[in-house]
């Protein structure tokens, strides 16, 4: 994961087991991936090499250097994740401008 990454909890509050970390050679990670690697689980916020197992995605965008306040989760947020459809995924996507 990127140092400055969005979001990383503790996987085991989510319901899931100790996953193995790295895969060995990074590959190329989309931004709003969802990944865990170990006891950790983290949002990568930008397109970056990676080697956590990657559980989805989320349409929103995470990181925008544009913006005053760049990164859109801060400190004490809380986070839930759910299952969306590949549509949903494109209409919220459209929605906030991502696609």
């Amino acid at each position: 994961m990127l140092t400055g990454k969005q979001f990383r909890l503790n996987v085991e509050t989510m319901g899931i087991r100790t996953v193995p970390g790295q895969r060995g050679v990074a590959v190329p990670v989309p931004a709003g991936s969802v990944a865990v690697g170990g006891r950790q689980c983290g949002i990568y916020p930008v397109n970056s090499p990676g080697g956590w197992r990657i559980l989805g995605r989320t349409p929103l965008q995470l990181f925008d250097v544009q913006q005053v306040e760049p990164c859109l989760l801060s400190p004490g947020d809380e986070v839930v994740f759910r299952r969306i459809c590949a549509q949903e995924f494109a209409e919220i996507a459209s929605q906030v401008g991502v696609l």
